[in-house]
């Protein structure tokens, strides 16, 4: 019989790698899937260091799909937003992924596929 902190440790990779797979069906390399799953771990962490969830703001990061390279800074906007301009400045003719958080851990919306022409 496992421990529950064993359980657990082989919850969060089972989670790991199937998202690391979907982001490879989707075309990112290993390596950059690898890259962008940790970007958004460190996301989430960086959100959550608010001691109130109110105060929580939406982080976004993006990289490279095939080398994993970050393209632009992190970003951190609001309770409800967050401006991904520069990222998508610097990912202008590249293939890349972008990864967010949602303070109130809300779901995927129609905004967050909505992208300014540049």
């Amino acid at each position: 019989m496992s421990s529950p902190e064993a359980t657990d440790h082989a919850r969060r990779r089972g989670r790991r790698e199937r998202v690391i797979d979907v982001l490879v069906r989707h075309g990112l390399t290993a390596r950059a899937a690898e890259i962008l799953y940790r970007l958004g771990l460190s996301l989430r962490r960086r959100m959550l260091q608010g001691p109130d969830p109110r105060q929580w703001t939406e982080c976004a990061g993006m990289i490279e799909s095939h080398t994993g390279q970050r393209l632009g800074p992190v970003a951190t906007g609001d309770h409800r937003s967050v401006d991904v301009g520069l990222q998508l400045h610097a990912a202008r003719g590249r293939h890349a992924a972008n990864v967010h958080t949602h303070p109130g851990n809300s779901s995927f919306s129609p905004d967050d596929v909505t992208f300014p022409t540049m």
